[in-house]
């Protein structure tokens, strides 16, 4: 992860460039999240029809999604997401409920960079 921002339940812009945490899609259609030395287990099915917007889908079922940091994707299940350049993915969704803080957080976007 090298971005993360949101809008809180304020309507104030909150960004995060600081978290640090490995995505890792593998070949099975199986991945883990890694954060703070962490795992969370999730299945995808990544959806390659693009939509008029340029966007595809992402179905990310994480196990135990509740128990995700702020920060960490998988809160809900289907992500929008366009690839910025061959090494860059950006994930977004209009609205996460965060269950740390028990808050609804709107414009949700994750930047990814291959490494």
């Amino acid at each position: 992860l090298t971005g993360f921002q949101y809008l809180n339940s304020s309507n104030k812009l909150v960004s995060d460039d600081k978290s640090n945490y490995i995505i890792d899609f593998k070949s099975d259609k199986k991945g883990t999240i890694a954060i703070n030395s962490k795992e969370y287990n999730f299945l995808y099915d990544f959806g390659f029809e693009q939509f008029d917007s340029g966007y595809a889908n992402c179905d990310i079922a994480v196990e135990n999604s509740q128990l995700l940091p702020i920060e960490g994707i998988g809160k809900v299940q289907v992500y929008s997401y366009k690839f910025i350049d061959k090494n860059t993915i950006e994930f977004f969704i209009d609205k996460e409920f965060d269950s740390n803080s028990k808050q609804a957080i709107k414009a949700v976007t994750y930047t990814f960079v291959r490494k």
